[in-house]
């Protein structure tokens, strides 16, 4: 069951759900970059990964139109993605780790 949070900004009411591994998993391999934003607080990246949570979505981009109520959300969102934000930092250095690893690899064969 996935975690989620009820926030009203305005008259607007949104369900904030827990990112599905599916999302994540894609993330991971079709936008790393994304989850590096999402790592270090950047907005665009948190609102990409927001759109993958929020419901109603059409609603995401009228009330982050305010700082206020993109804040209210990004909390929400913080909230019941705690346990992947938490393991995010680790997960991305292996991710480096392969990555530098592979390049070695690569350079190396080819010299």
């Amino acid at each position: 069951m996935r975690r989620e949070k009820i926030v009203i900004i305005g008259d607007v009411t949104l369900t904030v759900k827990e990112m599905r591994v599916c999302d994540i998993i894609r993330l991971q391999h079709d936008a790393p970059h994304l989850l590096v934003g999402m790592a270090i607080g950047d907005p665009e990246a948190i609102m990409q990964a927001m759109r993958l949570c929020v419901e109603p979505v059409e609603q995401l981009d009228a009330v982050t139109d305010g700082v206020n109520g993109y804040a209210l959300l990004e909390q929400a969102w913080r909230e019941v993605n705690a346990d992947f934000l938490a393991v995010l930092p680790a997960r991305l250095e292996v991710l480096r780790s392969v990555t530098e690893t592979l390049g070695r690899s690569l350079t190396g064969a080819t010299a």
